[in-house]
């Protein structure tokens, strides 16, 4: 399952960032990938943006991690507003550490679910979570506490 976590940006674990489908329907053109696996292939529409970061869930995720995805998405889906999905394995700790902080740099992409959690990285980590099945919890400690220090916290 994915979700818009604000217009033109979804998160998503694997399975449905290695559907075809998804990127079709979406228009999708620029991908973030984030997870230790080479499970994902893509022989589908070609994407004009992707980076892949070969990162563990856990100790191992760096804070120069989270500063590049931050990069690549106000690059592609703040400057140009391109259509760009960001996933890991699962789609519930490493993409959601850097949709946190990204969404929190930039407050004005927190459109209605997350309007309420703006202020808050902590806070916009948990409703993510939430909102993809895991509960009101933070992502893995060592994955959280990466993604703040690459933000000075």
């Amino acid at each position: 399952m994915a979700i818009e976590v604000c217009p033109n940006l979804w998160l998503s674990g694997k399975t449905t960032a290695a559907r075809e489908g998804f990127h079709v329907e979406h228009g999708i053109l620029a991908r973030l990938s984030v997870m230790n696996d080479n499970e994902l292939l893509w022989d589908g529409p070609p994407l004009r943006a992707a980076l892949r970061l070969w990162v563990p869930d856990g100790p191992g995720f760096l804070p120069w991690h989270t500063a590049v995805s931050i990069e690549f998405l106000e690059q592609y889906h703040k400057t140009f507003g391109w259509p760009t999905l960001i996933h890991c394995h699962g789609g519930t700790s490493r993409s959601v550490s850097v949709l946190a902080i990204y969404l929190h740099k930039w407050p004005e992409l927190n459109t209605g679910r997350f309007a309420e959690q703006a202020g808050s990285r902590t806070a916009l980590a948990k409703k993510i979570r939430e909102i993809r099945g895991v509960g009101l919890t933070l992502p893995h400690e060592a994955v959280w506490a990466s993604a703040l220090e690459a933000t000075g916290c």
